[in-house]
């Protein structure tokens, strides 16, 4: 059972618990990004972050949400998408998103609170000729699907 007490609310721009950019900036962002990698055959990939424990608190959330911060550069969009997860946009593939996982982690927020135990990665890579609602649905599986 998920904590009654993590606050999952947006004004449409920000989260207001975390303060990165809501579901809906993320979804755009990631259309125009589509749309572009399709025409220049470039690789893509989410990299979903969710939370290892059902009792996640505010703290962790926050804490992942700042290491993501940093972490991401200005055309890696992310989002929290979830109670207690995130997603990122990679425009690259695989190996781009390991790197980009041992990022977030080695950052400070982070890495006191042994990230690797508290939250559970997965790179969700574009497959060639894939629509993006068929990509959409296979990643919030693997987010959900734990």
């Amino acid at each position: 059972m998920r904590s009654p007490l993590i606050e999952f609310r947006n004004d449409g721009l920000k989260d207001s618990l975390t303060k990165s950019p809501a579901p809906a900036i993320f979804l755009t962002a990631l259309e125009r990004e589509f749309s572009s990698a399709m025409r220049d055959k470039r690789a893509m990939t989410i990299i979903s972050f969710v939370s290892a424990s059902p009792s996640t608190i505010h703290a962790d959330i926050s804490g992942l949400a700042r290491a993501l911060k940093k972490s991401c550069r200005s055309s890696e969009p992310y989002s929290r998408i979830s109670e207690d997860g995130f997603w990122v946009l990679i425009k690259a593939g695989h190996d781009s998103a390991e790197k980009f996982i041992e990022r977030v982690y080695s950052e400070p927020e982070l890495f006191l609170m042994e990230p690797a135990k508290r939250w559970h990665s997965k790179i969700i890579e574009h497959k060639p000729e894939e629509a993006l609602d068929k990509w959409i649905a296979r990643v919030d599986r693997a987010h959900f699907q734990w």
